[in-house]
């Protein structure tokens, strides 16, 4: 194994070294890097009469270890006005993903386009809780369908909650692990890169006789995403059309979706957008192992930003799906506001009569001297039904800074029921920054399935815990060396600890050494799954903090 990691280092090595050269005598900028990702075999699986994990060869002392290989090249050209990019992944398999983005200005035109050769696709779509909160759950994907019904927890048919159970790593919802980061982005590389490649049982396929991974078929192109928009007099209309291929390297299966967008600024500075979606539906698509850099179309986490030009999964019918409508920088008495109003013409809840979710955004100028500013956001659902107000209050003072966040909903009773949801604070002193989060649980938000908001509540046992968890953060720089120390709390502000983590970066020039060590107590995720809600039990009760992953990554930047 560790020849075969040298091996593969010392080629690499030596392409580097090659694109340095190339690029002192070309316009071209980019970077590469590699990372080993070791972490603890263990025995675990996932019983599939009664859906229980169960771990026969728990961590030892001494024992055998994974090995995870990845390289990322990211190459970039400029030429008068054209702009060319290719990022490249490689594993164990070779060549993993293939991206090619090309950019070009000409007059009033800008065109973008997109192009991805992998050996899988995977859709994810966008869908709104009853509070009106964005998740994202698997629609569609191939070679292996892993969005079919029978499919299970990683489908659109289960709403928001829809994820991955992992047998050693436990259960974490495709919102958490991709969009939000709650989850450490080398965990969910892990995770994710797992599931894809077929290394759980055959519960997780839709055909149990099929092997499942997706990571065995050749390089095939799966997606296209193609944006041209023109500017006159102001006035910017745009088309986007979007190919996805569904199929095998031999029989190819084309889905086709385009999004029409009429987008203007008035003279008071409003900016009104208009999107028409036809075949297609809000929501990105991954590749590989879905790491950051093998993903279209991520949105990120603000309403009211539009989708990039790579943006929109496809869906079989070419027919209207959505209608968006953004209006944003409209001002009235010192207070900035910005508007989404969004209509479902296709699938459960559509309605081509009234908006389906519509939020409202206002936020007032920096107050001094304490620096406040506060941002409001209402949310409505079908039929303009008031579900959420939102309030961020944000505070600076000097070297420190904090926000806190807090909900109003109505209730069944059509009373307005107030939720603290979270509280941020930081202290950047000169070489070092402190940070704590306190997020607390949304019973609205994690009542589907089994989580850390119903672990071991000794409060009122089988309802929420008062927090979803307690984030506690020291950053410091010492010349070239930054580290950061991190730990993580479950349920409580300094009891149930979850995860411990350092990191550690060293600069030298052009070139980037890093390490990261990942504690994390797996028995407790495993325990939240096997025992469902809380009665009385104790998730935590037993176990301990294990190590997770180990991480040593190296950066070359030219």
């Amino acid at each position: 194994m560790f020849r075969r990691i040298t091996v593969l280092a010392c080629a690499l090595a030596l392409l580097t070294g090659a694109l340095s050269w190339t690029a002192a005598a070309a316009p071209i900028t980019g970077s590469f890097s590699f990372d080993i990702v070791f972490y603890p075999e263990q025995a675990c699986t996932l019983d599939l009469e009664t859906g229980e994990i169960i771990c026969e060869d728990p961590i030892n002392k001494i024992d055998r270890i994974l090995v995870k290989f990845e390289a990322d090249l990211l190459l970039t050209m400029s030429i008068s006005g054209l702009e060319l990019t290719s990022s490249t992944s490689f594993t164990f398999k070779g060549i993993e993903t293939q991206l090619f983005w090309v950019k070009a200005t000409v007059g009033a035109m800008v065109f973008q386009t997109a192009m991805v050769f992998a050996p899988n696709i995977m859709e994810f779509e966008e869908i709104r809780s009853g509070a009106g909160t964005r998740y994202y759950c698997l629609r569609q994907s191939a070679p292996d369908n892993y969005g079919a019904p029978s499919a299970w927890v990683n489908t659109c048919a289960f709403g928001a909650s829809a994820g991955i159970v992992d047998p050693v790593f436990g259960y974490y919802t495709w919102g958490d692990m991709l969009i939000l980061g709650s989850v450490n982005p080398i965990l969910t590389n892990v995770i994710v890169g797992r599931w894809a490649d077929g290394q759980f049982d055959a519960w997780h396929t839709p055909n149990p006789d099929v092997p499942g991974s997706m990571l065995d078929q050749p390089l095939t192109f799966r997606k296209k995403a193609a944006e041209v928009t023109l500017s006159i007099a102001g006035l910017t209309l745009g088309l986007r059309a979007l190919f996805a291929n569904f199929g095998t390297s031999d029989a190819p299966s084309f889905n086709v979706g385009t999004v029409l967008i009429l987008e203007g600024t008035t003279v008071s500075g409003i900016k009104v957008r208009s999107e028409t979606w036809v075949g297609a539906r809000q929501g990105f698509e991954c590749f590989g192992e879905c790491k950051p850099n093998q993903r279209l179309g991520t949105q990120g986490g603000f309403i009211f930003v539009p989708y990039p030009a790579t943006g929109g999964i496809v869906v079989p019918d070419f027919s209207p799906e959505e209608e968006k409508l953004y209006i944003e920088g409209f001002k009235l008495a010192g207070l900035t506001s910005s508007i989404l109003i969004e209509m479902q013409l296709a699938g459960a809840g559509a309605s081509s009569l009234q908006p389906t979710f519509v939020a409202i955004q206002t936020s007032t100028p920096r107050i001094t001297p304490l620096g406040i500013s506060v941002v409001n956001i209402a949310r409505f659902g079908p039929g303009l039904a008031f579900v959420r107000d939102q309030i961020l209050l944000n505070v600076s003072f000097g070297e420190a800074s904090g926000r806190i966040v807090w909900d109003f909903r109505p209730s069944a009773i059509g009373a307005m029921e107030t939720l603290f949801r979270q509280f941020l604070a930081q202290f950047d002193a000169p070489g070092a920054t402190a940070t704590i989060v306190l997020v607390t649980c949304d019973p609205n938000e994690y009542g589907g399935v089994p989580g850390r908001c119903y672990w071991g509540n000794y409060f009122n046992p089988g309802t929420p815990n008062p927090f979803l968890e307690a984030y506690y953060e020291l950053a410091f720089e010492v010349g070239d060396l930054t580290a950061t120390l991190y730990a993580d709390f479950s349920g409580s502000l300094l009891k149930d600890l979850m995860e411990v983590g350092v990191e550690a970066k060293w600069t030298i020039g052009p070139v980037t050494f890093g390490s990261t060590t990942i504690f994390h107590n797996l028995q407790a995720e495993r325990n939240s799954w096997n025992y469902g809600f809380g009665f009385g039990w104790d998730a935590f009760e037993g176990t301990r903090i294990e190590l997770a992953a180990q991480q040593f990554s190296i950066e070359i930047k030219f």
